[in-house]
This record gives structure tokens, C-alpha cells and sequence, in this order.
């Protein structure tokens, strides 16, 4: 692993680690403050002299905390449907922190791929649709459709510290099976245009808001690049449009096909589709609470 790709890795696990210590009072006070420490160890080159003695505070506080820990704190695991070609199937991953999308530079379309509209205007970023389903307190749908020109945009399925997040701190994601209050805490970088007496210029805006579910599709010839949890290894270029939503339970009654029930009249009418049951990690810690 290259030093870049293992700061990433250590700045994701600090953003797990600080979720988890509001989660857990003793794992903050005990695992946090041995962070340090324990990333000094991994680094260190396997000792040969076995004269040595060897500490094992460190693995006996992790080890006490895995055997008694027994409040879990549930994470909601996402699936994103990736479109390099409207015309194919979608490729599918999954993310459990974060997904960054960057703007490429211009190439020609592809078969199937929006044309550019007349008119657009020029500048820095892509124009985009973005279409969600805003989160409400009282769980009613609201869709929500927009179109507008950006440089980039950040979904994290929490804020822990909100430290790369602009605006009031949304709450963070329960530590209870609550999932229905589970959602994705998306930040764009929108492109504002002025025109002045100087000539046209471009000022940039972040713009934040929580949903469960989002579309979102380049409508110019700005292809997308998709980075899932931070890691160069999964990465996604050329990309049209990707689809985001909370991945389900292999074993969920979302997959099965629609039961068939007998009618008041002896005929078959179609069941409603059951509500998806959601895939969560469940990480166990002491308390289980989110203070």
C-alpha cells in the first residue's frame, strides 16, 4: 500500500473510529486514545529476537472489547448501480462510508449517452440531474428533481465531526435497527455563474442535504469518475449515470416475486411487493447508544 493509499485508509478509520467513540464512552476514552500507538505498531517491522518481551496491552484491551462487547451499532450498507453506457446493464458495488464523484475532462459521447444541450453554459463542472427522495421526519415521500452545474459532489452515509461537511450538522445515523432514519448526507459543489462589466465568472456553493435514495446523470459530454469508501482500488471512470439506494438482504422478501392471493371472488390478485429488509454491519461496542 502506497503512503497516499494508507493515509486515505487511516482518515477513513479515524472517521469510523470518532463515529464509534460517541457511540461508546470507553471506546473513546481506551481505543481512540491508542490510535497512535496502534498504527506505530502495524507499521514496525516484525521483530527476530524472541528474548524479547512482549507487551500485549494493546491486543488484550481490543481483544476484551470484541468478547464484551455486546450493544451493536448497525451501519447501513449501500449498493450503487454504475451506467457507462445507457444502452448495457448497469454494473454493480457497493459502499459502506463514503462516494466521491469527480467531473472528467471532455471526451466525445458514447452511443446512448445525452447530447449536449444548446445553450448550455460554458464553465467549470457538469451539468447534472439529480433526482432523490428528500428525508423527512415524518417518512412521507417527497421526490425531489433538479438540474444544475457542479464540480463534484461527496454522499457519506454519516457525518462523524461533519469536518468535510458545510451547513447545520445533520443528526447522526441511529445505533439502534432503526432504519428508517438512516440516510445519505450528500454535499454539492454547485457552480453559480454572474456576469458583470468585468465579463461572466463562476463562483462555487455547497450545497448539502439527506436522502436514502439518489439518481444522478451527466446531461453534457462530462463523463464521471466514482471513488467507493476512499479506496483507489475501486474506482469507476467513464461513468453516465449511477443509481444509489440502501442494499437489501440477499434473503429479503424484496426479491421474491410478487405473491399471488385468491380475491374475495376466487380470482388471483397480485400482493403488494414487501418493504426491503435492509443489509446492516453491525459493529458491538458497550453502550449501543449514540450520545
Amino acid at each position: 500500500m502506497s503512503p497516499k493509499q494508507a493515509s486515505c485508509r487511516h482518515s477513513e478509520l479515524r472517521e469510523l473510529a470518532t463515529f464509534l467513540g460517541r457511540a461508546d464512552p470507553w471506546y473513546e476514552s481506551t481505543v481512540n486514545t491508542l490510535c497512535p500507538a496502534i498504527h506505530k505498531l502495524a507499521e514496525m517491522p516484525p521483530s527476530l529476537d524472541t528474548s524479547r518481551t512482549v507487551d500485549p496491552f494493546i491486543l488484550d484491551v481490543i481483544t476484551y472489547y470484541l468478547r464484551m462487547g455486546t450493544q451493536p451499532v448497525y451501519f447501513q450498507i449501500y449498493t450503487v448501480k454504475i451506467f457507462r453506457d445507457l444502452s448495457q446493464h448497469p454494473a454493480e458495488d457497493i459502499f459502506l462510508t463514503e462516494l466521491k464523484v469527480k467531473i472528467q475532462d471532455t471526451k466525445p459521447p458514447k452511443d446512448g449517452f445525452s447530447p449536449r444541450r444548446r445553450g448550455a453554459a460554458e464553465g467549470p463542472g457538469a451539468e447534472l440531474n439529480i433526482c432523490y427522495q428528500k428525508a423527512l421526519l415524518s417518512h412521507r415521500a417527497q421526490e425531489v428533481a433538479v438540474s444544475l452545474r457542479a464540480t463534484g459532489l461527496v454522499l457519506k452515509t454519516f457525518a462523524a465531526g461533519d469536518t468535510e461537511v458545510s451547513g447545520p450538522a445533520p443528526a447522526p445515523p441511529p445505533a439502534v435497527p432503526v432504519t428508517d432514519h438512516t440516510c445519505l448526507n450528500v454535499s454539492v459543489t454547485e457552480v453559480i455563474k454572474s456576469s458583470n462589466l468585468a465579463g461572466r465568472s463562476f463562483s462555487m456553493v455547497t450545497n448539502t442535504f439527506r436522502t436514502a435514495n439518489i439518481q444522478i446523470q451527466s446531461q453534457d459530454q462530462r463523463l464521471l469518475t466514482l471513488l467507493l469508501d476512499k479506496d483507489s482500488r475501486r474506482t469507476f471512470k467513464d461513468v453516465v449515470r449511477f443509481e444509489v439506494s440502501p442494499c437489501p438482504e440477499p434473503c429479503s422478501e424484496a426479491h421474491k416475486s410478487e405473491a399471488s392471493q385468491l380475491g374475495s371472488h376466487g380470482q388471483e390478485v397480485e400482493g403488494t411487493k414487501a418493504k426491503p429488509k435492509p443489509l446492516l454491519m453491525p459493529i458491538n461496542t458497550f453502550s449501543g447508544i449514540v450520545q
